[in-house]
C-alpha cells in the first residue's frame, strides 16, 4: 500500500489519538487533532512569512515577455547611452565599453541572444548590425565583454545578478541592464498603444 504522507509525522499523531483515547476523549480525538494541527501550520506560516525565507517578487517577470524589433532597440540603447549619471559624478551612467555585459545580458535574458562559444563576439556583431554605418557613443567590443564576464557574478544570468545587485561593482551593472529593460518596456509598450489608436 502507498504511504501517502507528505506533512504529517505518523508516529506523532497515532501518540496523539492514543492519548485521547486513554483519557476517555476518543470521540473528541479527531477534532482536537485537527485543532493542534491547524495551530501548528499557523504558527509555521506565521514564521515563514515574517522571516527572509519568503521568495521576493522578481522585477524582471514583467520584462521576461518582451520581443522588440531592431528598431525598438536601437531607440532603447540611444536612451540608455544617453542616460545621465546620477550625483554628476560622470556625464552617463553607460560610459565603458565593459557596461555592455549589462545588455548583453538583457539580451540573454529575453532569449534574443545566446550564451554559447562565440557569444560575446555575436553580441558586437549584433550591435554594429544595429547601428549599421554609425557607431554607439560608447564602443562593444568582444574582448571587454569577454574579460568582465570571467569573474563571479558577473559571469552569471541575469536572474542571479538580480539576487547578488549588492555585491561589490555589481550594482551600476546591474542598474544599467534593468534600466535598458524598462526602456525596452516602454518602446514595446508605445508600439501597442500606436497600433491600437491605428488599426490597420
Amino acid at each position: 500500500m502507498k504511504d501517502e504522507r507528505m506533512f504529517l509525522n505518523q508516529e506523532r499523531v497515532v501518540d496523539f489519538l492514543n492519548v485521547c483515547i486513554r483519557s476517555g476523549k476518543a470521540a473528541e480525538a479527531p477534532g482536537l487533532l485537527m485543532s493542534c494541527i491547524g495551530e501548528e501550520l499557523a504558527g509555521v506560516c506565521h514564521r515563514y512569512y515574517q522571516s527572509e525565507q519568503r521568495p521576493a517578487e522578481s522585477v524582471l517577470a514583467r520584462y521576461a515577455n518582451l520581443s522588440p524589433t531592431d528598431g525598438q532597440l536601437r531607440r532603447a540603447l540611444q536612451r540608455l547611452l544617453a542616460e545621465p549619471a546620477p550625483e554628476g559624478t560622470r556625464p552617463t551612467l553607460f560610459h565603458s565599453p565593459r557596461h555592455w555585459l549589462s545588455v548583453y545580458k538583457a539580451l540573454h535574458f529575453l532569449h534574443m541572444i545566446d550564451d554559447e562559444y562565440g557569444c560575446m563576439a555575436r553580441m558586437a556583431q549584433r550591435i554594429a548590425k544595429l547601428y549599421g554605418d554609425g557607431s554607439p557613443a560608447v564602443p562593444c567590443r568582444r574582448d571587454d565583454l569577454a574579460k568582465k564576464n570571467i569573474d563571479k557574478p558577473f559571469c552569471l544570468p541575469l536572474t542571479a545578478w538580480e539576487q547578488k545587485h549588492a555585491s561589490p561593482g555589481l550594482s551600476a551593472y546591474w542598474q544599467i541592464a534593468l534600466l535598458f529593460l524598462q526602456f525596452l518596456h516602454e518602446e514595446c509598450v508605445s508600439k501597442c498603444v500606436c497600433s491600437a489608436e491605428h488599426p490597420q
